[in-house]
């Protein structure tokens, strides 16, 4: 079964491709590499695009694909707050141009890569029923995405799973794709480079309501995420439901500085922190509940203890270094 993928040669699209293909999935890759690496693209066939550009799209016709997993769109808070037009533009508009070329060629099935940015801030774990009042122009366009897609789902007969993602991290444990964000935004490679490097690593933020002033955030590993993304898909397939919601995260969570110390266990180097001012769009507590994707979707996050993302990314940090990602 061909799967589309959008955004199919990036840091998370490029684990659910290994994964899909191991599950005897056939993924098609439509990336325009703006964010992601030709050389990830090692499980199924690539296809140049950008969904900018609805000809591109046209590049698919030959395929016979059965569903989409859709993962191109722009993803960082701070950037969105000083470009919101890009993110409109890339995570709204072009999206509606890939859904047209779906509904043209009858291709129904949709997963969508949504994120917890969605969630009003709170201290309490996040249920799909928290509340939605999204702190950035970032968490604002996938909101409305979402929106459109149960639109979609009930006027053009779409089904749709959207999956809300708590924070992707670690690399895949064969090491043979990972997290190469250029520039990286990401707490965890940051602060593995700020050890190995001996830089100055900052903190933003040392007065948040939580137990040391610090973010508190949910981190999941991005191999959980690609096993939960085969397992929508053979859910989407049978559930009556034409628009369902599951959230994506490790039901577990940590601070800033909690993370600082599992990182300096695995190094024997010291870092120099320094505490800077909060970041526009930053929440307190970031925590999520996901007892319906444990049920629902028969899936459970074996991947994602804390030692073990950082072992993870902590190798293949230092496999990174020896190899040309262009």
């Amino acid at each position: 079964m061909k799967i589309l993928v959008t955004g199919g040669a990036g840091y998370i699209g490029s684990h659910i491709c290994k994964e899909l293909r191991e599950k005897n999935y056939e993924p098609i890759v439509f990336d325009n590499l703006s964010e992601g690496y030709k050389k990830f693209v090692k499980w199924g066939e690539f296809v140049y695009g950008d969904l900018s550009k609805p000809s591109d799209l046209s590049k698919l016709d030959a395929h016979d694909i059965k569903a989409t997993i859709h993962l191109a769109n722009n993803a960082y808070v701070s950037e969105s707050w000083k470009n919101p037009s890009k993110y409109y533009k890339n995570n709204i508009s072009n999206g509606i141009n890939l859904l047209e070329y779906l509904k043209k060629r009858k291709v129904q099935k949709f997963i969508f890569s949504s994120t917890c940015a969605v969630y009003k801030n709170s201290k309490k774990a996040l249920n799909e029923n928290s509340s939605i009042y999204p702190s950035s122009p970032y968490g604002r366009s996938k909101l409305f995405f979402e929106k459109i897609l149960e639109d979609y789902s009930k006027v053009y007969n779409f089904k749709v799973c959207t999956l809300r993602y708590f924070n992707a991290s670690g690399a895949d444990k064969t090491l043979s794709i990972g997290e190469a964000h250029v520039p990286e935004t990401h707490l965890i490679p940051n602060l593995i480079e700020a050890f190995e490097k001996k830089k100055t690593f900052y903190i933003y933020g040392k007065s948040y309501p939580t137990r040391d002033g610090t973010c508190i955030r949910d981190f999941i590993h991005v191999t959980d995420l690609a096993v939960a993304h085969c397992k929508a898909l053979k859910k989407i397939n049978k559930i009556s439901k034409k628009y369902i919601i599951f959230n994506l995260g490790s039901g577990k969570s940590y601070s800033v500085l909690d993370v600082v110390n599992e990182v300096k266990k695995f190094s024997n180097k010291k870092v120099n922190l320094k505490f800077a001012p909060k970041r526009s769009g930053d929440v307190s507590v970031s925590k999520s509940n996901i007892k319906l994707a444990k049920y629902h979707l028969n899936w459970k996050p074996e991947n994602s203890s804390l030692r073990n993302i950082i072992k993870t990314a902590y190798l293949w940090y230092k496999k990174k270094k020896k190899i040309k990602l262009y």
